[in-house]
């Protein structure tokens, strides 16, 4: 009676041992081989950014960014403008005025495509533009020959400006310098 009794928690702990043999058996066999894959496995490409310098007004470097050490057996593609494709993993462009799209496509050794894209504009004013600068030089330099001309003129007319225009070229110069440049010329 007593062996009726327990007879239930014998099979069940025989099928409770049977599979526990089992996996412990699974375990020895198949771990090996998940471990052995595990060292042995390459990282995909996942990630891929463009990073971009502006060099000077119009030239720029571009940069493939990805989340991978060895980038020597990536196949790399620009397009720039969707008219002209070029391949390493570096660029140097000189871009027009205007606005142009930078699109990067790499591709690793498995097949795995990742892209990028930028936009860039590319204005007249800029500080890094030279003939901005020159622009303004040339603002510049007008500016004090037209200061150096009226000053000029009413050195020579000063006896027929009235007292109000006196007192504004008076402020404008303030040290005198026009009057020591006629001074000293008139007695050469």
């Amino acid at each position: 009676m007593i062996f009726d009794i327990w007879n239930p928690f014998i099979y069940m702990f025989k099928s409770k041992l049977k599979l526990f043999l089992s996996l412990l058996l699974l375990s020895f066999l198949v771990l090996p081989i998940a471990g052995f894959a595990a060292e042995n496995d390459v990282e995909s490409l996942k990630n891929v950014y463009i990073k971009y310098q502006r060099t000077g007004w119009q030239t720029y470097d571009f940069y493939a960014i990805t989340n991978l050490e060895n980038v020597d057996s990536l196949q790399y593609e620009w397009t720039i403008n969707e008219t002209e494709s070029f391949a390493s993993p570096h660029l140097k462009y000189f871009l027009d005025q205007g606005d142009h799209r930078i699109r990067l496509r790499v591709e690793d050794q498995y097949g795995v495509t990742k892209y990028d894209n930028v936009k860039i504009i590319v204005s007249f004013w800029s500080l890094q533009n030279n003939w901005f600068w020159w622009f303004v030089y040339l603002f510049v330099v007008l500016i004090i020959l037209y200061y150096w001309t009226a000053k000029l003129i009413y050195l020579l007319n000063e006896r027929k400006m009235n007292e109000h225009t006196r007192q504004f070229f008076a402020f404008l110069d303030e040290h005198g310098w026009v009057e020591k440049v006629i001074a000293h010329h008139s007695k050469n």
